[in-house]
């Protein structure tokens, strides 16, 4: 999750991006190397690859959760879910996903929203 202030951004192939002030969820994969995927966006992506990596360079997640051992579908199905409940951003991180956005601004409840969601797929989230 990350902490971000109103602000304006410069996302790669997204361009100018309007932010408003809250927290903010991105749902990503990232297969047998996940950890280091997440180190990356908690100690600050040095290069820019991904959408997230032009948030996490300037704003390092402050917390981080993951579901071992599920199909890179279950992804997609989070951030389908989580696009009918929360406001995003269009096409961020989504480019080979069916999913609306894989970047949310999330409320207080998005905890339960979450545990409620890996508890359906017979999961439970890890904090990294």
């Amino acid at each position: 999750m990350f902490k971000l202030k109103k602000e304006r951004l410069k996302i790669g192939s997204l361009g100018e991006i309007d932010l408003s002030e809250g927290t903010y969820l991105y749902v990503g994969s990232g297969g047998k190397n996940v950890v280091k995927r997440v180190y990356r966006h908690i100690e600050g992506a040095e290069k820019k690859r991904w959408h997230i990596d032009y948030i996490s360079s300037l704003h390092p997640a402050s917390e981080c959760y993951v579901l071992y051992e599920v199909e890179r579908e279950v992804e997609e199905e989070l951030a389908s879910m989580l696009s009918l409940i929360y406001t995003y951003v269009p096409g961020f991180g989504s480019s080979d996903s069916r999913a609306a956005s894989h970047f949310f601004r999330v409320d207080e409840d998005i905890m339960n929203v979450l545990e409620n969601f890996a508890r359906l797929k017979g999961k439970r989230w890890k904090k990294v």
